[in-house]
């Protein structure tokens, strides 16, 4: 894989989190966290704290980065409780981390410091799935 493949493969997956449901919540619907706020709102900065430091990388690798917009089927999400929008919100970091995996797949064999701090990213996203579908089960949402 070239470099600028690398490249173009970090700042997708930089885009993707950035720009994440997660984010989107956090910054933009101002949903009440009614149900496992501190939890939810924890997944959501560590998120947050992920892409800043991956757009730091990419800044440092080629400049800049590109931030994007929030897709628009997001735009009748706003100030609902947490516990309404949260088969959303798993449904989308599902979907997240499937594209999350196919990205970091490109990266495969690439050894650069930008290519290991986005396979890192991902690896956190599962986890913060794994921990908001524990959430779910705890609450007794069917997923």
């Amino acid at each position: 894989m070239s470099a600028n493949q690398a490249t173009a493969a970090a700042q997708r997956i930089f885009l993707l989190l950035h720009r994440s449901f997660t984010q989107f919540l956090l910054h933009d619907a101002w949903p009440t966290f009614d149900v496992q706020g501190d939890a939810m709102l924890e997944l959501a900065r560590e998120q947050r704290r992920d892409a800043d430091r991956l757009g730091e990388a990419l800044v440092r690798a080629v400049g800049s980065v590109y931030v994007g917009q929030y897709p628009i089927q997001y735009g009748d999400l706003h100030f609902l409780n947490a516990s309404r929008i949260l088969v959303d919100w798993l449904a989308a970091e599902r979907e997240l981390v499937s594209r999350l995996e196919k990205e970091a797949a490109a990266l495969a064999g690439s050894t650069d410091l930008l290519a290991q701090a986005a396979r890192e990213t991902v690896e956190n996203e599962k986890g913060r799935l794994a921990r908001l579908e524990a959430i779910a089960a705890d609450l007794h949402v069917a997923v």
